[in-house]
């Protein structure tokens, strides 16, 4: 495996690559008496800045060992999980989508309550909850035998569509994820924000469900800063949801804040 890439087509880029050269660490749980991957023991050897940030889809790219192997994508959190779709082309580079973690926000925010996931030493969350450590590698099968397998890489998912996203604020010294007001969490959409650095990059800002379903750009590309956050990680003053259907962000064409905009699909 080459590379880890990820992002939309326009906007393609790959993750550098951290590889973990021991065993998977592992613990002990009690629910189901099994060892289960213990992700986060890593933490003692490596510091969490220094782990590459990924979003939750990526491509693992890279050249095969045996031409005509079908190459698997594994994903390793609190288990080992194998993605559902190989590479079969009979060329010597492969393309393995995977999926790490959760759809859209819900790998932070509990579904039922609204409420952020907590760190813990029983499970993958961490950066406050806004983040989660994972394993990825690709296994090369040819006539039913693993023929090769990739080193294992680190990373850590952070944001929807690329790590930026910022999908909290924090408030009164707790982590807050800006959720449209909705009596069932589950139906609520969350909003964020494409970059965390206004004054070097233009951002925008997205809605969509939980899950990263129904997910669409409420503000143009463009020269703007459009967002929650200023650059020096502070919340605007007045923004979110006013309404399950309107939403206030800050609009600037200069880093300055100028105006409040309010818009209501």
């Amino acid at each position: 495996m080459t590379q880890i890439r990820f992002g939309e087509e326009d906007e393609r880029r790959a993750a550098s690559l951290l590889e973990w050269h021991g065993e998977i660490p592992t613990r002990w749980s009690g629910a189901d008496h099994r060892q289960h991957p213990d992700i986060r023991a890593v933490l003692r050897e490596i510091h969490i800045e220094s782990i590459p940030s990924v979003p939750q889809d990526v491509t693992l790219v890279g050249t095969r060992a045996v031409v005509g192997s079908a190459v698997w994508g594994l994903v390793v959190s609190d288990d080992v999980y194998l993605q559902p779709i190989p590479d079969l082309t009979n060329g010597r580079r492969f393309s393995v989508h995977c999926q790490i973690g959760g759809r859209g926000v819900s790998e932070f925010i509990n579904v039922h309550t609204g409420e952020p996931f907590v760190e813990a030493d029983d499970n993958e969350i961490v950066g406050g909850g806004i983040g989660a450590l994972y394993i990825v590698g690709v296994l090369e099968v040819s006539r039913g035998v693993v023929a090769a397998r990739s080193p294992l890489y680190l990373i850590k998912r952070t944001g929807i569509r690329f790590p930026e996203d910022i999908w909290f604020i924090a408030r009164n010294g707790a982590i807050v994820p800006l959720l449209s007001p909705d009596i069932v969490p589950m139906k609520a959409r969350i909003a964020f924000q494409s970059s965390p650095d206004p004054a070097h990059v233009p951002t925008r800002v997205f809605v969509s469900g939980l899950l990263g379903d129904r997910m669409y750009a409420l503000t143009p590309k463009s020269t703007k800063f459009f967002g929650f956050l200023e650059a020096d990680g502070t919340a605007c003053p007045g923004i979110g949801w006013i309404t399950d259907r309107a939403l206030r962000y800050c609009e600037s064409g200069s880093g300055r804040l100028v105006e409040y905009a309010v818009a209501d699909h």
